[in-house]
């Protein structure tokens, strides 16, 4: 009776300092959920301009790990494959014959 007293009580005691809050958040989200154009990049709507893009090395991310993904979409069927950070483009592949202008359902 006295082992399972004390076996709560440290549970409890962990399950209170494990649900600390993080606020390491290095983006805020707006109270009124509209996002900051300032951080994030939108499209043009109206064709005039060229999406802006971002390249892997940019971002500090793998690049060696990029073929051996795209391989596996490959393998997989898949038909395109887009990687987004911020709004920009990272990476645009289309696999197994597929093109940006393929029509798809």
């Amino acid at each position: 009776m006295k082992y399972s007293f004390y076996l709560s009580y440290i549970f409890c005691v962990l399950l209170i300092l494990g649900c600390s809050s993080d606020d390491s958040s290095d983006v805020e989200i707006p109270m009124d959920g509209i996002p900051d154009s300032t951080i994030t990049y939108f499209p043009p709507t109206d064709g005039s301009e060229i999406w802006e893009t971002k390249s892997v090395s940019e971002l500090e991310w793998n690049s060696n790990q990029l073929q051996p993904l795209l391989d596996f979409l490959e393998e997989k069927h898949t038909k395109s494959f887009m990687i987004l950070h911020n709004g920009k483009i990272v990476v645009e592949s289309y696999l197994n014959t597929h093109t940006s202008s393929s029509p798809w359902y």
